[in-house]
């Protein structure tokens, strides 16, 4: 697992234009990437003003005014226990391959995301498969959005459909060797 700062994003952000701030809800904005050895799994997590206090001290576990790396790293971990995944019916589990922190001020006003990486492994046989992936992060507040990146050989893609929130996804593809 890494850990990366982007000081950079904070840049970026503040070029930001202030109508495209969020105030309400919970960001959650999943890329899923298909390879023929794993399936990555990006979730980049924005919070709206009215949820970011109590992220924060969800987060802040010793409640020192800071987010560390052991703190980051466990939220990130709770995070990956909300998450679901399923190829041809049966469960995979995720590995938390990275964090990627802006500065905790950026996250937590809404300006720049923390990014998660997981990865899972990809079935091996070709033929038809079935990808569903659920996430049941902080229902309450959660706004999603769910993206498949297109996959290049040899998966190729076929039927998706989500439920109206986005917190379940699911993708019939094809793998051909």
């Amino acid at each position: 697992m890494r850990l990366r700062l982007l000081p950079a994003l904070a840049l970026i952000a503040a070029a930001t234009p202030a109508f495209a701030h969020r105030l309400e809800g919970y960001l959650q904005a999943s890329v899923l990437s298909l390879g023929a050895e794993d399936l990555t799994i990006s979730l980049s997590l924005t919070p709206g003003n009215d949820v970011a206090k109590a992220l924060k001290t969800e987060i802040d576990t010793d409640a020192d005014g800071s987010l560390a790396l052991s703190e980051l790293q466990h939220y990130a971990e709770t995070v990956g226990s909300d998450l679901h995944v399923t190829l041809d019916g049966k469960t995979v589990p995720l590995s938390l391959e990275e964090i990627v922190a802006p500065e905790q001020s950026q996250f937590l006003d809404g300006h720049a995301p923390l990014v998660l990486t997981f990865i899972a492994a990809m079935p091996r046989g070709s033929g038809a498969h079935r990808l569903v992936y659920e996430n049941a992060h902080h229902p309450d507040s959660a706004v999603r959005l769910v993206n498949l990146e297109v996959p290049s050989d040899p998966i190729a893609p076929g039927t998706q459909e989500r439920t109206e929130d986005q917190a379940r996804y699911e993708l019939s593809f094809d793998r051909a060797r």
